[in-house]
């Protein structure tokens, strides 16, 4: 099995601009990380699609928001008042680091899972990512610019679309 953490964040991603992968002419942090987990998604998603028939299984999920350091580094990028908020109401919705393994764990070792795949999966359930996150179209092209970056050409069935 192989499980990619994404996290709802994904829904901040509308688009993959392809002209600015990088965010090298606008930067925003909240657009990059939620562009980052869908991209965890899209790559779960068309990884399943290229491994299937092989006996290996693919997922993506959302840990919940979790009390991790990583709220530290909130500040007005990610939306004025974060890390206020974060530090005032977090306790009322964050779950603690052990909560928020209970998905990745569920979908690493739970056994109903063996013969789905390409699923993105949050408190323990299938979720329905965003249209965006959900589109085999935008899954196949992010995986055809992924390997046109590192400049690899992979053997099949992991090379690139048929649609390119």
């Amino acid at each position: 099995r192989i499980v990619n953490v994404a996290s709802m964040a994904h829904v901040l991603c509308t688009d993959m601009n392809y002209n600015d992968i990088h965010y090298e002419k606008s930067y925003f942090a909240a657009k990059a990380y939620g562009r980052s987990k869908a991209s965890n998604i899209l790559f779960s998603r068309e990884l399943a699609k290229r491994l299937k028939g092989t006996g290996v299984t693919v997922y993506s999920l959302h840990p919940g928001v979790v009390d991790t350091e990583l709220s530290r580094h909130l500040d007005a990028s990610v939306f004025w008042g974060a890390k206020w908020m974060f530090q005032n109401f977090g306790g009322f919705f964050m779950k603690s680091p052990e909560q928020g393994a209970q998905t990745t764990l569920y979908c690493s070792v739970e056994e109903s899972l063996a013969d789905q795949t390409g699923l993105y999966y949050d408190d323990c359930q299938v979720a329905k990512p965003t249209a965006f996150a959900s589109s085999d179209e935008n899954a196949s092209a992010l995986w055809d610019i992924s390997l046109d970056m590192v400049k690899f050409t992979p053997p099949e069935p992991f090379g690139k679309s048929s649609s390119s």
